[in-house]
């Protein structure tokens, strides 16, 4: 295939698109990864660090909650906390069922043990909160407080109003004191019970209470035998109270001994604890396989990204390096072409027909240079025809066939002139030599010829006008070829800057790369941020969102650097083609460039020819008056004379080459008596195309070496 300039734009530019394709399609699909990468990481391994630490914060606050409905007094409070726990535990069973989804089969069986123990530690948990709701250490507590030390406080007061009363009777306040002693170790044995936690030690207390009420019945009994009057009185009033004491005592005792509270919290602080311990620990090893999962996805996304950044480099340097080396190629080719074709026209235009071109191009250029060289051909022939004719020779008979423009037309009409001529003169001289002895009588048609050659000399003065028109259209072509092959220079040197911008389009593609790069880098240190700082915020987890919103930024960012890539391969597609209209230009304005400086060469030598034959017509014709004039005079005694000048003037046409079929065309055959012919052939000779010009040809005229270019 003929690689025209077209075809080599057109080969570059779809080198270069093909290159940003590829560009675009390893950035599309390093895009593509990262974006399933990140979305792999965000609904998979970050969610399941995100939902097992959000789990390990449930069972902890589950934990807190335990603790703090066992140490509770106010029943609100405990009610409240109790509907705490159970909304955490329905949103940590959401949370497993969220999480069962994303594990795999291996952190499946770790996830079906925790369940395993979880199960365990709510059902644990539910008999801790149902003994801590009970409340019966506090409640005891309570009761002995209140109630209790009321009644209690009340018999103690009858009791001292009693042992005032019998103060004379020391038997009787002997057994008050003993009564009152009872008293006191029945209510230090009650609050003991209360605040002690073991079972063993409660019984000890409870036997104490035993039998000190008995001793307190005993001595109550005895005291009341010896109670009279309003001592008697007072002293049932303290039965009374002491009864009363009595009866709550009981409930206090029964509450100690349920002793709930310490249950609870024995449950919380052993089986429990362990059960906690071992959920914790199940959950953290979920969590700690997904950091390392989370690690292993960063590195591999990580290597993923250094390879599509290694091969999108190493496609930009390439295309970098063809879209240079291939301007320069053409550029080259297309200025050594240009400069060949300027120095083959400058050679031309300075008449060296002589010079050669190299023709080094298959392309435009090639037959731009190819057409200058027929055009120095040409011309070179037309060179070599016209020295044929200063030479003489015009028996030149195969031109015709070579005639092509103005200039082979007016080389064709010069010889043919001038055969006309050289033939006439010929003949004029036969004539004149056969017509001596009637000269004087030709005196008149002599002036008659001397009018006609002034009509001549303004024939000359048209010629001159003419060549000035031709001379006028030479200035207008040469500043249109200026015009033209400054504007082909300027479509050039557009081509080249849109090159040169298709070139920054380019590297522009490198520098968004490059933001998709920092993109992707931040986007990883913000997936992990996310992580930590969802394990750190709490139920809350302000610090994820503000993360996830960061990622949501980043994400947009890459998207805009995507669509930029996309703009700027379109707009070096554009580029690409108004480069290729450009140059297209070239060729016509060369072409036409070509034309305008073969008319030029056309008309040069045609204005050369012309002055060439106006100079030796006007030297000829001042010549021809004057010897017109001294015929004119002499004519009647100079026969001889101008007989010796007739054979001269045959001796010196002689010099032209006529051939045989003109030689005798133009032939007169005249006798010394036919005075009349000689007249008509006088005055035929005068209506010649030459208008009656004598060429005065002698062998010390100028000859063709003088030649000058016009």
């Amino acid at each position: 295939m003929k690689l025209t300039i077209r075809n080599k734009l057109v080969l570059a530019f779809v080198l270069l698109i093909g290159f940003i394709i590829i560009v675009f399609v390893l950035a599309r699909f390093s895009l593509s990864e990262m974006n399933e990468r990140i979305g792999y990481i965000s609904n998979n391994t970050a969610a399941k660090i995100e939902l097992a630490g959000q789990i390990n914060q449930d069972i902890i606050l589950l934990d807190r909650d335990l603790g703090n409905i066992i140490i509770s007094e106010n029943v609100q409070e405990m009610k409240n906390i109790n509907q705490s726990i159970g909304r955490k535990k329905n949103e940590m069973n959401s949370r497993l069922v969220a999480l069962e989804k994303v594990l795999d089969t291996e952190e499946l069986s770790t996830l079906d043990l925790f369940r395993k123990k979880w199960d365990e530690y709510l059902s644990l948990l539910d008999d801790a909160v149902v003994l801590a709701i009970q409340n019966s250490n506090p409640e005891a507590a309570k009761l002995s407080m209140n109630e209790a030390g009321a009644f209690y406080a009340e018999a103690v007061q009858y009791l001292d109003e009693t042992a005032d009363a019998v103060r004379s009777n020391p038997s009787a306040l002997y057994i008050t004191n003993n009564l009152l002693d009872a008293m006191n170790k029945i209510i230090r044995a009650e609050k003991n019970i209360i605040f002690v936690t073991t079972d063993d030690k409660m019984s000890l207390y409870n036997e104490v209470t035993r039998e000190n009420k008995l001793l307190a019945e005993k001595y109550a009994d005895e005291l009341s035998a010896q109670l009279t009057g309003s001592s008697a009185r007072i002293f049932k009033k303290f039965e009374e109270a002491f009864n009363k004491y009595l009866e709550i005592n009981k409930e206090v005792l029964r509450l100690s001994f349920l002793n709930t509270n310490e249950k609870a919290f024995v449950l919380s602080t052993t089986t429990g604890r362990d059960l906690h311990d071992e959920c914790l620990s199940l959950m953290q090893q979920l969590s700690m396989k997904s950091r390392n999962q989370l690690a292993n996805d960063k590195v591999v996304s990580e290597k993923s990204y250094s390879t599509s950044n290694m091969y999108m480099i190493i496609t930009i340097i390439l295309s970098i390096l063809l879209s240079v080396l291939i301007a320069y190629l053409i550029i080259n080719s297309i200025g050594k072409s240009l400069n060949e074709a300027k120095r083959v026209a400058t050679d031309v235009a300075e008449g060296n027909f002589s010079t050669t071109i190299n023709i080094t191009n298959e392309d435009e250029i090639g037959d731009l240079q190819l057409q200058l060289k027929y055009m120095v051909e040409r011309l070179k022939n037309s060179a070599d025809l016209a020295k044929r004719v200063a030479s003489g020779d015009l028996t030149i008979s195969d031109y015709e066939k070579h005639v092509k423009g103005d200039l082979d037309e007016a080389l064709k009409e010069m010889i043919e002139r001038l055969r006309m001529i050289v033939g006439a003169i010929i003949n004029g001289a036969d004539n004149i030599a056969s017509a001596s002895q009637q000269m004087s009588d030709g005196a008149q048609q002599l002036s008659q010829g001397a009018q006609e050659q002034a009509a001549s000399s303004e024939e000359v003065s048209s010629s001159m006008e003419q060549m000035s028109a031709n001379i006028d259209q030479n200035t207008d072509n040469a500043q249109q070829t200026e015009k033209i092959a400054r504007k082909a220079d300027a479509d050039i040197k557009e081509s080249s800057d849109v090159v040169t911008e298709t070139v920054q389009s380019i590297e522009t593609i490198a520098e968004k790369i490059t933001i998709i790069r920092e993109i992707a880098g931040k986007t990883d240190l913000l997936a992990l941020n996310a992580a930590v700082e969802a394990a750190r915020a709490g139920e809350h987890g302000k610090g994820f969102a503000v993360v996830a919103s960061e990622v949501r930024k980043l994400a947009e960012r890459s998207q805009k650097a995507a669509n930029e890539i996309g703009d700027l391969s379109a707009a070096s597609v554009i580029k690409a083609r108004e480069s290729g209209k450009k140059l297209e230009l070239v060729v016509p304005d060369i072409q036409k460039t070509a034309e305008l400086i073969q008319e030029i060469s056309a008309a040069s030598s045609e204005q050369s020819t012309g002055a060439e034959q106006v100079n030796k017509a006007i030297q000829q014709l001042s010549q021809v008056i004057q010897q017109n004039a001294a015929n004119s005079e002499e004519m009647a005694s100079s026969s001889e004379e101008l007989s010796s000048q007739a054979s001269e003037l045959k001796n010196v046409v002689g010099y032209f080459k006529l051939g045989n079929e003109l030689s005798g065309s133009n032939s007169f055959s005249l006798s010394k008596n036919q005075n009349s012919k000689t007249q008509k052939s006088l005055a035929k000779l005068g209506d010649s195309s030459m208008k009656g010009v004598d060429l005065d040809l002698e062998d010390n005229a100028p000859s063709s070496d003088n030649f000058g270019e016009f």
